[in-house]
């Protein structure tokens, strides 16, 4: 049984959750039937579907939204581990924290964003926390999966304090309390950060598989370069597909480190007797080093210059942005058209002549193509273009 330090958060501890439940045998604490019910749900499978930053069907080893999100909690798990905090709800929180994402990546929820601009907006975030609060359908007694308030928290907050919360976070926070003016537990801010971790580091594998970045350009990031140069010297004439997986090891070893011993110190200094001093510390607890952080910069600022940014790259966001565009129009326009379960579309049907405002008809249009994979968001596209 994992040993958890005084500032970690004990299962026997939870708040339990909103909606109580009939007890029975389980060997697994909550925040593990937590992490197996994100697992099961319907919205992390469609996640190996959908795009991380390269469409995921361009070639097999590009990251999905799935394997960046297992990659996310494999890091949460290692510096929750070291620090002594719950493992399990890190673990939670890191696999959730995607939920929420479109079709196409971030080119996805641009124009999602844009369909909804005068009908409550979209942000992933919130679409996550939406997800396990309610879209999801998998229990008899209540909608979305019932998570214990500390994975609810974790998820709705991983990145901060709610600044600004929609008409549904706040409806939920009046009937269940996030405190959502006041930062999450450590484990959340770990997901958090190791969501950076990961993506810094895979996306420019995934550049480089796909032709956009070289190892020549890799060599004018400082950091990275030097520690080209330590693999050569250790291992001698190694080809390039080596050297970088051997350098991106290096990189996230010391960024995890540093993280870890950054964390430390900011421990010291708060000095917290519980969780909930740091949720009330006026500041993210967990954190990379200044030195780090520049680094961190560094990889961003060359990704949006050198990838994200670029002119292939721009061609199929305009062409992914115009999917999304054109199936939000068209389920607008012809809602029975939309494939759902019989019950659903039958209350659906009969909700959208009746009882439904037009702002929950988008909201309910907005989650369908959410929803979608890739393939399936291409697959509709084509067959709405030869209809009309």
């Amino acid at each position: 049984m994992q040993k958890i330090s005084k500032y970690g958060i004990s299962s026997t501890d939870s708040k339990g959750r909103l909606h109580k439940e009939s007890s029975r045998p389980d060997v697994r604490s909550c925040f593990a039937r937590d992490r197996d019910r994100i697992l099961h749900s319907e919205a992390f499978r469609r996640l190996k579907g959908k795009t991380q930053v390269f469409v995921s069907t361009t070639k097999d080893h590009h990251r999905t939204r799935l394997t960046h999100s297992l990659e996310v909690s494999q890091i949460a798990r290692t510096i929750a581990r070291t620090l002594m905090v719950n493992e399990d709800l890190t673990e939670t929180i890191a696999l959730a924290h995607d939920l929420g994402h479109p079709p196409y990546g971030h080119t996805g929820e641009e124009a999602l964003i844009e369909c909804m601009s005068e009908y409550g907006g979209f942000e992933h975030n919130e679409q996550s926390f939406r997800i396990v609060t309610s879209i999801e359908k998998r229990y008899p007694l209540f909608d979305g999966l019932n998570l214990t308030w500390e994975s609810l928290e974790g998820i709705l907050k991983h990145n901060g304090p709610v600044d600004k919360a929609s008409n549904y976070i706040s409806e939920f926070n009046n009937k269940y309390d996030l405190k959502i003016n006041t930062y999450a537990s450590l484990e959340a801010q770990i997901a958090s950060i190791s969501d950076d971790v990961a993506y810094n580091h895979h996306d420019i594998e995934d550049s480089v598989r796909a032709g956009l970045i070289s190892i020549d350009d890799l060599y004018n990031i400082k950091p990275i370069g030097q520690v080209f140069d330590d693999v050569k010297k250790e291992y001698g004439r190694v080809n390039d597909k080596i050297l970088l997986a051997e350098a991106l090891r290096r990189l996230m070893s010391k960024m995890i480190i540093d993280i870890v011993e950054t964390t430390k110190k900011n421990l010291s200094d708060i000095n917290p007797s519980c969780p909930q001093d740091i949720r009330n510390w006026n500041n993210q607890t967990v954190c990379m080093s200044k030195d780090m952080a520049k680094y961190k910069k560094l990889i961003r600022k060359f990704l949006f210059d050198n990838v994200y940014l670029t002119e292939s790259m721009n061609i199929k966001r305009d062409e992914s942005k115009e999917k999304v565009k054109t199936l939000f129009a068209y389920y607008m326009k012809n809602p029975e058209n939309m494939n759902l379960p019989e019950k659903t579309n039958m209350l659906l049907s009969n909700s959208l002549s009746v009882d439904k405002t037009e702002k929950e008809k988008t909201r309910f249009v907005a989650d369908y193509v959410a929803g979608m994979t890739d393939q399936y968001a291409d697959i509709q596209y084509t067959n709405i273009k030869k209809s009309i």
